[in-house]
Parts: C-alpha cells; structure tokens; sequence
C-alpha cells in the first residue's frame, strides 16, 4: 500500500458509519486529510440523544498499523467544528460554544 492514509481517506463518505461500537455508531459528519498528509481527521456523529453528540478523531498510519485516536466530544456542533477546523491549523472564525467552558 502506497499511500495508506490517502486510500483510507478516500474511501470514508458523509454519512457513513465511522465507527460501530457497544453504545452504538458514529457517523461520519465531515472527514478531511489533514493538510501534512499524514492524518486524516473525522467530525463524527452520535445521533440524536446522544449528552455529547458530536466527537472528532484523528487516524495515523504509523508501524503498519492504522491508529484512531479520539480527541474530544462536544456538547454542541459548533464545539466540535471548531476542534476540527484548528486542528487542520486553520483559524476558527466562529463563536465560542459551551464546549470552550467545560
């Protein structure tokens, strides 16, 4: 496999399932390669009724292995998006949400 991360990330669409765990599955809300190359960075989504609906992953290829990493859930969108946006080293130009207090 030549480009793990790259083949990984073309294959994941909005909507999707990212992840089918044991308290239910995280579709997929938004997916970007990180702008390096070397992640790719996952705005999933809980379902409605879910206290934190709303998380972000990070993926890796590292020693053979894909890694998934969480790096946070949210109460609200916005909280999310927000993580997701700074962590392709973009600035964030929304406001602040309850996430940015807890």
């Amino acid at each position: 496999m030549a480009a793990p991360i790259r083949t990984y990330f073309e294959a994941l669409y909005i909507g999707d399932v990212a992840v089918d765990g044991p308290y239910g599955e995280t579709m997929i809300d938004d997916v970007t390669l990180h702008p390096d190359g070397n992640s790719i960075l996952i705005l999933g989504d809980f379902g409605e009724g879910s206290i934190k609906r709303w998380s972000l992953v990070s993926i890796t290829f590292e020693d053979g292995y894909f890694v998934h990493e969480s790096k946070g859930t949210f109460f609200e969108r916005d909280g999310a998006e927000k993580q997701f946006t700074l962590a392709q080293g973009l600035p964030w130009e929304g406001e602040d949400s309850i996430d940015d207090y807890c």
